[in-house]
């Protein structure tokens, strides 16, 4: 995946937003490891380009925010289903 992050990078400079698929799949990639973070950033990413995250994505996040014991951003991002 960072890679992925570096063509990402590259694609803002060059003015080319990645879409939905592209987005969930480095937010996927990300959360596999222990680094929470990362995959909270690729969301704040997706969302300040005007992608709303659908329902696999939000599901990705939960699960990485779970496994590191950040419950309560866990909780927010459910809670974003319904908003």
């Amino acid at each position: 995946w960072p890679w992925a992050l570096r063509l990402l990078g590259d694609g803002r400079r060059l003015q080319v937003h990645p879409n939905m698929r592209a987005y969930s799949s480095l937010i996927r990639a990300a959360a596999g490891g222990k680094m929470w973070r990362l995959p909270l950033f690729l969301f704040d990413a997706m969302v300040e380009v005007g992608l709303r995250p659908d329902l696999p994505v939000v599901n990705t996040l939960m699960s990485a925010c779970q496994k590191a014991e950040q419950w309560q951003r866990a909780v927010g991002f459910f809670d974003s289903l319904h908003a």
